[in-house]
């Protein structure tokens, strides 16, 4: 009996594992495409918000029993500002954010792109050596690569996927599409620089690039007799990674974890894995949106450390013109 109250009172008095602080992301709003979003994210709120909204405190005792519903409620689509591609999450301290802040200051961006594109022409030099051996004509791989490098990175965001099953999932995202193929492999390797340097928490599955657009984790008051708890709560207690592909979650995924700071995104959550009170039938939406081009031609310009949390982003009368997330450090591309 002593020997049980001792072991309770070790866990009781275990420190607590640090808050997620920040994140490494793209991010996806400028002068571009901010016009583009600001109207097709427009035209779906009036498409799926435009019946009677669901009752934020809807819910029930079992999970399995939970209401999927197919209008959304305003509170579920992420504001303009906040739509990012998230490479990776951080818990800094303000040493460690000086570190990060350097570390990003000091990349060679051209180089990392420039092997990113190395890694897309790679794939077609055995075909090109056969080739050369009767023509003298630069193989293609040579003129693709030139061509590559002198082209700007953009992106287009395309479609409409669920983070977990169509017909019962709480999270929607919209997929970067990038036709050199460039933007992978340099997220990738961003990701890896921040993870071996010890300031992203480490993510061992594929990175999975997306941009959140509907996340019903936000519908406040959703639960019954529950207070909203805070993102940075959220997102700890989440556990859930922003690589995580569509696969439903392990039954053995928080085995051996106890002490281990999980990776997590700004979207708290977020994940095959997320919990929510509220969740979508998605079935029509995927259909009517499947090919839905939401903005194109946008330049990725620009590598982020953000803080966690939305913030309101106020005119000069003090009035709410819209919310973003706070960018703590910027490097240009």
């Amino acid at each position: 009996m002593g020997r049980h109250n001792k072991t309770a009172t070790k866990k009781t008095n275990a420190p607590k594992k640090p808050a997620l602080t920040h994140f490494l992301c793209i991010p996806l709003v400028n002068s571009v495409s901010q016009p583009q979003l600001e109207a097709s994210i427009g035209k779906f709120k009036e498409h799926v918000c435009s019946a009677v909204p669901v009752q934020a405190s809807q819910e029930v005792e079992s999970a399995a029993d939970k209401s999927n519903v197919s209008t959304l409620h305003p509170e579920a689509v992420r504001p303009l500002g906040s739509l990012h591609l998230t490479l990776g999450v951080m818990s800094l301290d303000e040493a460690k954010l000086a570190q990060a802040t350097a570390l990003l200051e000091s990349l060679d961006l051209g180089n990392l792109l420039q092997e990113a594109t190395s890694s897309q022409t790679s794939q077609v030099k055995t075909t090109d050596t056969s080739a050369t051996t009767l023509n003298s004509a630069p193989p293609t791989s040579t003129i693709k690569a030139l061509t590559l490098q002198s082209l700007p990175l953009t992106l287009s965001l395309e479609g409409l996927e669920p983070m977990q099953s169509p017909t019962k999932t709480s999270i929607l995202y919209l997929r970067p599409h990038d036709q050199t193929n460039r933007l992978q492999p340099l997220c990738q390797a961003l990701r890896k620089v921040f993870t071996v340097s010890g300031l992203l928490v480490p993510d061992t599955r594929p990175l999975r690039l997306h941009a959140t657009i509907v996340n019903t984790i936000y519908i406040k008051g959703r639960k019954k007799n529950n207070k909203p708890t805070s993102e940075a709560t959220q997102a700890k207690d989440a556990g859930v990674k922003a690589s995580e592909p569509d696969l439903p979650p392990s039954t053995n995924a928080t085995e051996n974890k106890e002490d281990a700071l999980q990776a997590n995104t700004p979207d708290s959550g977020h994940g095959p894995s997320a919990k929510s009170s509220l969740y979508l039938d998605a079935t029509s939406l995927l259909s009517t949106y499947e090919s839905h081009v939401w903005a194109s031609d946008i330049p990725i310009s620009k590598i982020a450390i953000c803080e966690m949390g939305v913030r309101k982003q106020l005119s000069e009368s003090g009035g709410v013109v819209g919310e973003a997330y706070k960018e703590v450090a910027t490097r240009e591309i």
